[in-house]
């Protein structure tokens, strides 16, 4: 997505559905994942969830959860349109369905 997708500005609108599972303990490795799972006329969701393992451990456990919606501004802030993000594997569907329930 973001790599067809041109340089905009964009600004967090929302961080919703924040769910903590467990803590990450300090020395810790941490695994970010983030993929898109919608898009608005003018907006990103995107689904972010964190992984930690200790260094001894070799899987990693998931931790957190959440959505975040970002919008496409320009310089002044106007809204700008994005590109419409359309789901090409059965596991893309199965996100982009997740966000409509």
């Amino acid at each position: 997505m973001c790599n067809n997708m041109e340089w905009k500005l964009f600004c967090n609108s929302l961080c919703g559905g924040i769910r903590f599972y467990e803590p990450i303990k300090i020395g810790e490795i941490v695994k970010v994942e983030a993929q898109v799972i919608y898009t608005g006329s003018s907006s990103m969701h995107i689904a972010i969830n964190v992984f930690s393992r200790n260094l001894k451990q070799p899987t990693f456990d998931k931790k957190t959860h959440c959505i975040i919606v970002f919008v496409a501004v320009d310089e002044n802030g106007k809204k700008l349109p994005v590109p419409k993000w359309i789901p090409e594997t059965e596991e893309e569907n199965n996100r982009k369905n997740m966000q409509n329930v």
